[in-house]
């Protein structure tokens, strides 16, 4: 997912770009856009996750004076095989 301002309006919407990080919903893509259109104002959450996704978009965050949380490591990680449990 990625954020896109239009106008006066923020609007969410799916990613289509290549996948980044091995996965189409990597949430680089969506770090990045918010801390574009938010700037100072993104607080970033993070729980969990694979790999190195994430990290460039906290990155960018922090370049435009953002927060960023995220849990601490040594926490039994969460596996996740890309198929819904619901």
């Amino acid at each position: 997912m990625l954020l896109e301002r239009h106008g006066f309006e923020v609007q969410i919407r799916t990613n289509q770009a290549p996948a980044e990080n091995s996965c189409r919903t990597a949430v680089d893509v969506l770090f990045r856009s918010t801390a574009k259109i938010y700037g100072a104002g993104v607080l970033a959450v993070v729980l969990t996750g694979m790999g190195q996704d994430g990290l460039h978009g906290c990155e960018g965050i922090r370049e435009v004076g953002g927060q960023i949380l995220a849990r601490q490591t040594g926490i039994p990680t969460l596996f996740f095989d890309g198929r819904s449990r619901s």
